[in-house]
This record gives structure tokens, sequence and C-alpha cells, in this order.
């Protein structure tokens, strides 16, 4: 198995994958829900298998950067 580590944290497995950096850089949940909760979200991703479907669920709840929540 060739599993995808976080390219921020280098020891989560890889939940998404950022398809605006070039190369495309793969983040785990914990770094991407992070940038997330910041109100810097990665929108154009694919989903990996540490968490993708997490991160979607999240970005869906919380929204987009045009309308993201302030907490």
């Amino acid at each position: 198995m060739n599993e995808q580590l976080c390219e921020a944290c280098g020891t989560g497995p890889g939940a998404i994958e950022d398809l605006d950096a070039e190369p495309p850089q793969t983040w785990c949940f914990g770094c991407a829900e992070v940038l997330l909760t910041i109100g810097d979200p990665v929108t154009r991703y694919r989903e990996l298998a540490g968490g993708g479907a997490e991160y979607t669920r999240q970005l869906r709840e919380r929204g987009t950067t045009e309308t993201l929540r302030f907490r």
C-alpha cells in the first residue's frame, strides 16, 4: 500500500490533495481542518482515503471562503 503523507506535518495520512498547488499538495485531515478554521480552506481538491469525506462534510457545513462564518 502506497499511502500519501501530509506535506505540511509529514505524519498524517493524506485526506485531500490540493489541486491549486503545483505540484498538487497532500494535506492530512488535521492540517486541512486548521486551514478551514482560520478561513483559508482548500476548495479545489481530490478526496483521499485519510479523511477526505469528512473534510468535504465540514467544508459544506462551514461554507467556502465567500460564505465562511466567523466564530
